[in-house]
């Protein structure tokens, strides 16, 4: 996508890896359940960054779709 920064990029590659990476900062096997949490935080910094990327694109993309109507006249300005 061409809305990311390298960081953006940076950051979603290191999320990515941390998610699949067998290594945690809190682990399953130890603290049960609550030892998703930081794998779901990873999850939401995936989906953050998508997300803002999503809507740069979408407002880039309208801009040229919206005309301009004199009242009076009903010419395209």
């Amino acid at each position: 996508m061409k809305y990311l920064t390298k960081f953006q990029w940076l950051t979603l590659a290191m999320a990515a890896l941390y998610i699949v990476s067998p290594v945690d900062m809190i682990p399953e096997i130890l603290t049960g359940p609550f030892g998703l949490v930081d794998d779901a935080a990873a999850f939401a910094v995936i989906i953050a960054i998508l997300a803002g990327a999503r809507s740069k694109a979408t407002a880039a993309g309208n801009q040229g779709t919206y005309v301009r109507v004199d009242p009076e006249t009903g010419r395209v300005i």
